[in-house]
């Protein structure tokens, strides 16, 4: 739900973009294009690491398998790498300052990221105690 979430507010984003950039003059353009195009590159792949986590961890569940070592380390790394790419787009936003570049995006990445590390850690907790309670059996 939150990446669907995330897409449209990209969708929509990059439609104000479009238009910013319609009525810049060329001088304008030519630097901050790539600017925006690293940016939103880098919140398009954390809207599709989200999607396969969340798809992956779905398709887990539905085998019945959530409390295992393999969904505790892709929780792990997607979280470390979607923070990583959040900490980096805030920084980019903070040096190139500008209005179509808002500094929230790059702190829900990160936030994002810091979640999946959250949930990571709980499912840990999680294994532990289905371990300990299977041995007790």
């Amino acid at each position: 739900m939150g990446a669907a979430i995330l897409g449209i507010i990209q969708l929509v984003n990059l439609g104000d973009t479009a238009y910013e950039l319609g009525r810049a003059t060329t001088e304008q353009t030519s630097n901050y294009i790539y600017r925006i195009i690293a940016i939103k590159g880098m919140q398009a792949l954390t809207i599709f690491i989200t999607c396969i986590v969340f798809s992956v961890t779905a398709f887990q569940a539905k085998k019945g398998a959530i409390f295992t070592k393999e969904n505790e380390n892709l929780l792990s790394l997607f979280g470390i790498i979607i923070s990583i790419i959040g900490i980096f787009t805030l920084a980019l936003v903070r040096i190139y300052k500008n209005d179509m570049l808002p500094e929230s995006s790059g702190i829900i990445m990160t936030l994002l990221g810091f979640s999946f590390v959250f949930f990571a850690v709980v499912l840990k907790i999680g294994r532990k105690i289905k371990e300990e309670q299977d041995l007790t059996i």
